[in-house]
């Protein structure tokens, strides 16, 4: 009650300024002002639903009517939508903002207001149908609602550059509001599905699939892992955004000399720093199988790319979306971006035998602590930060650069060289580990 009571404060307290901010620009002719304060405005109303759907905490879609009682799966949805999705608090705090905003403003044009609301709907709709995507694991539908989303959030960034038609807009809001709502319906899935296998060769059939996606399986259901690489990418992305917006007043080697540690957000350092300096804390299930079957180091570093690939290739989609978005992506950065994340892999994996902390089972995010190696998380982020200050001096950073692959090689044979040493010790370490409360 004290979370929902200061959030409804703090979304009223900014409605009711951002009206009087709105009278006051208009009054003094400052649309473009204006007009960025409705467009924070609709960013927000698609942006914090889905938001609130995975953080600080995320909660999937349960089974709300028994298999065995007789409904359809469009009764059950029905049900869902109206009884439990439609009635959350934290959408009516929304629509309170929106209605709040409106009255508060004197000179909103009645067609604004109505987009609001729409927009309000779509937020809504939108955050349902990624957590249906999400719960459900429809790999096609979740690909098709994040990129809806995403172009949500350039349609309300340029909509006030492109002069379109008011009837337009509100054409393409309706179609909108429908084919959300509409895929609500269409994707939902009302009853648990049991696979029953029979047959020998069904069997080894359904193995063979199992085992092309065994990384991917174990890294999604990985509450542990979602978890800490949901906080990386998401502080990734906050700092970017909020460094990187200031590039329409400031280019990108000014905003360098501002803050050269924004570089250091650009390479995957902090999705090691969470996870892949300690990538054993999080799946000691599989190590401990690689300890019983004593792997070679060929044996164990296929074990640790099959988990790191995945999470670089999310990393590196978002770095180019991010960059690209705000127009300052470059091959000199695609160049940092590559080096830094070969030294950070050869690192890690050293890392990853030196350093060990069993995770707990659970996180509480508000006691969250990313158990990790801070040596080996310094090791990372220095070079980093160098190379923000670095980048305009372009003979200095390719030799910097340059200095760190070789880095990365000798670290490489020092691995080979001493694997079985680390190999022990790591072997070790986990079996001497006291058992970790999960209070």
């Amino acid at each position: 009650m004290l979370s929902v009571f200061v959030f409804s404060a703090i979304l009223i307290i900014y409605a009711i300024g951002a009206g009087y901010l709105y009278d006051m620009y208009i009054g003094r002719h400052l649309v473009a002002s204006a007009l960025t304060i409705i467009m924070s405005i609709k960013i927000m109303l698609i942006v914090l639903p889905v938001t609130l759907k995975f953080f600080p905490s995320i909660s999937l879609k349960q089974t709300i009517i028994s298999p065995h009682f007789p409904l359809t799966t469009l009764k059950i949805a029905l049900i869902d939508f109206f009884s439990i999705c439609f009635v959350k608090i934290t959408n009516w705090i929304l629509f309170a903002f929106v209605l709040v905003f409106s009255l508060t403003s004197n000179n909103i044009h009645a067609q604004e207001a109505i987009s609001l609301f729409y927009y309000w709907i779509i937020g809504f709709l939108l955050a349902e149908n990624i957590i249906n995507a999400v719960t459900w694991r429809k790999y096609f539908y979740l690909i098709f609602t994040v990129s809806f989303f995403a172009l949500l959030i350039l349609f309300i960034k340029y909509q006030p550059k492109s002069h379109i038609a008011l009837n337009y807009i509100f054409i393409a809001l309706t179609a909108c509001t429908a084919l959300l709502f509409a895929s609500f319906f269409l994707f939902y899935k009302g009853k648990s599905e049991v696979q029953h296998v029979s047959g020998n060769k069904t069997a080894k059939g359904q193995e063979i699939v199992l085992s092309k996606f065994l990384t991917f399986k174990i890294l999604w259901n990985n509450q542990r892992f979602r978890s800490a690489l949901l906080i990386a990418i998401g502080c990734k992305v906050s700092f970017l955004v909020l460094f990187l917006s200031s590039t329409e007043r400031y280019s990108f080697s000014e905003i360098l000399h501002k803050v050269p540690f924004i570089l250091l957000l650009e390479p995957p350092v902090i999705i090691f720093t969470y996870i892949f300096n300690n990538v054993w804390g999080y799946f000691i299930d599989v190590e401990l199988n690689n300890i019983i079957a004593n792997p070679s180091l060929k044996t164990q570093l296929k074990t640790y790319l099959s988990f790191f690939l995945p999470v670089l290739l999310i990393d590196a989609v978002v770095v180019l979306i991010v960059f690209g978005y705000f127009n300052v992506l470059t091959l000199k950065l695609l160049l940092i971006y590559i080096i830094i994340s070969i030294y950070c892999l050869s690192l890690g994996f050293l890392s990853s035998f030196r350093k060990y902390f069993l995770v707990d089972l659970s996180l509480n995010f508000s006691r969250f602590r990313g158990k990790t190696s801070q040596f080996y998380s310094f090791l990372m982020i220095t070079p980093a930060f160098i190379v923000g200050f670095l980048y305009d001096l372009t003979i200095y950073l390719y030799i910097f650069l340059l200095g760190m692959l070789i880095a990365s090689v000798f670290i490489s044979l020092y691995i080979r060289s001493t694997f079985g040493t680390h190999f022990k010790k790591l072997k070790a370490t986990i079996f001497n580990l006291k058992p970790v409360s999960s209070s």
